[in-house]
């Protein structure tokens, strides 16, 4: 079983409240608003360097260059999920029907 579908499992049982953070297409509008403004505005004296998980292509795209605009000494590393290789061999992996990639990532395994 995987952990999202554990954490689903237990949601519905207890009555608790998922926060479905990478379902969430919102997640990364309200992170730039705030999240990521007060990491800007703590490390303004000095370089930034930004470790990212690679969800999709787009949100590297995003990330990259919204902080790039403001903060062009930043360097910005990222990983990707066994399986579902965007950058490392430049080829396109699975997609699902919702623009999802069918690797190995948590958000991603079956319902």
């Amino acid at each position: 079983m995987g952990m999202v579908t554990k954490c689903r499992e237990l949601a519905k049982a207890n009555g608790w409240f998922m926060a479905r953070q990478f379902e969430n297409l919102a997640n990364a509008d309200v992170h730039e608003r705030t999240t990521a403004r007060e990491i800007m505005d703590a490390f303004e004296a000095r370089s930034l360097t930004i470790c990212l998980g690679l969800r999709h292509r787009r949100y590297l795209d995003r990330r990259g260059a919204s902080t790039a605009a403001e903060r062009p000494d930043t360097k910005i590393i990222t990983t990707e999920p066994d399986g579902a290789a965007l950058l490392s061999d430049g080829r396109e992996q699975e997609r699902r029907e919702d623009g999802s990639a069918s690797g190995s990532h948590p958000a991603w395994a079956p319902i």
